[in-house]
């Protein structure tokens, strides 16, 4: 019987627009994902002065009425709390300083920046919880978008897929800019995520689909590299545009087969070694999607300049792909999984006793080089009906409940053959 790998044995001029359709996906997949690295920074604040005191300098404000306490070992304005004040008859302020009470209000020193949303919503004190669970909502989409696109793909088609996911982040995108209000934003948010999973999930598949085995590795270079150029252009993108609203206006305009049988994601536990294969990777795919963006997103605390801390950050996933590359061609993949988590889980564990140093590059490289040879494993070898749900669904589910800073990478099902699955 004639196969895909006979059919698409050489590259040839029809996979070239497909791969650089995969390869550009990741631009808007990275901006969208990472914008809030920059668009909602770490701002230092402190408690805004009343208006009786609009004249008084942020000087002399932060020396008569915010205290000092211990932050990280030393002693530093209070972000939070000021003293009780009162006002004489005579216009004059009094300050009690054994008494404090919590802001109402912040001034922000903002830097090099002009608006940011840490400072539109302020996000700081008690709400800054807030930064979090607005990445916890985007991921939650991610995890919607994968779930309900994947089977969209499955059962009508990739092209139909695409069509119905890739306006989302774009008009949800630009309706997000003019969000009054920060939970208008993250509904905009989710709506674009729920968009970016659909998208991730139609042209990985693609990806894969048009290859044949042996050139599988070098479409998965290019796939993935688009996610990792799209980081390195962030950063510039980020230096350039200091205001959110016209950066969120950047990222978003950044986008402009059918079975007998409907594949739902409960298939891919249909055979034992199916569900064998899925639990094992779900699993990794959750630790590593926990390693990846935790390195990501705090790589802008290294160092004195977040906009160079974030860029190498980004760069270091290059090398990774080309020793990922010589992994894949020239070991099984049980193999490479040992070496590159056995690395990894060493570097995590030193690094606990470095006391400080951007070494964190090193475990970037390392998990980086584990998780594209997870997504080669992870191949459209599964039923052609499920290709899609279980390349995505899995680790979705996993990862992206598991971390409030995650995204779907892949979990596969096991035997091709003629739309519908083989016992293994």
């Amino acid at each position: 019987m004639v196969g895909t790998d006979d059919i698409f044995n050489k590259l040839g001029p029809w996979h070239y627009p497909l791969l650089a359709f995969c390869f550009l996906r990741g631009f808007p997949a990275a901006y969208h994902a990472m914008a809030p690295t920059f668009t909602a920074p770490q701002l230092n604040h402190w408690c805004a002065k009343p208006s009786q005191l609009a004249n008084w300098s942020t000087e002399r404000w932060l020396e008569n009425a915010v205290p000092w306490e211990e932050r990280k070992g030393s002693q530093k304005r209070s972000q939070c709390e000021m003293y009780v004040y009162e006002e004489g008859a005579d216009g004059s302020i009094t300050f009690f300083n054994n008494s404090r009470v919590k802001c109402l209000a912040w001034e922000y020193d903002l830097g090099d920046n002009t608006y940011t949303l840490t400072d539109t919503f302020d996000l700081v004190c008690d709400r800054v919880w807030l930064r979090t669970a607005s990445q916890s909502i985007y991921m939650a989409g991610i995890m919607i978008g994968n779930t309900v696109f994947s089977h969209l793909s499955d059962w009508y088609g990739r092209r139909q897929s695409l069509l119905l996911s890739m306006p989302l982040p774009i008009v949800a995108g630009l309706l997000t800019t003019f969000a009054p209000t920060f939970w208008l934003y993250n509904i905009g948010r989710l709506i674009a995520s729920i968009g970016v999973g659909g998208i991730q999930n139609a042209t990985f598949t693609i990806a894969m689909e048009v290859l044949s085995t042996r050139h599988r590795a070098i479409g998965m270079l290019v796939a993935s590299g688009g996610w990792t150029t799209g980081l390195v252009t962030l950063t510039g993108i980020g230096w350039l545009i200091r205001d959110w609203q016209h950066m969120q206006i950047v990222i978003s305009l950044s986008y402009l087969e059918r079975t007998l049988k409907k594949p739902t994601f409960a298939a891919l536990f249909r055979y034992r070694c199916l569900r064998r294969t899925s639990i094992i990777l779900s699993f990794k795919s959750i630790f590593s999607t926990l390693l990846y963006y935790n390195l990501t997103y705090t790589s802008i605390l290294l160092g004195t300049n977040p906009y160079l801390s974030f860029f190498l950050m980004a760069c270091m996933e290059y090398p990774q792909k080309f020793i990922a590359i010589f992994f894949i061609n020239s070991m099984k993949r049980r193999t490479a999984y040992v070496f590159l988590y056995a690395s990894a889980a060493l570097c995590s564990l030193a690094i606990i006793f470095i006391p400080s140093g951007d070494y964190s590059e090193v475990r970037q490289l390392q998990r980086s080089s584990r998780c594209l040879v997870e997504r080669l494993s992870s191949n459209p070898k599964g039923a052609r009906g499920s290709q899609t749900n279980g390349l995505r669904q899995l680790d979705t589910q996993g990862g992206s409940r598991s971390s409030p800073a995650s995204a779907s990478t892949s979990a596969s099902s096991k035997v091709f053959k003629e739309g519908t699955f083989s016992k293994c």
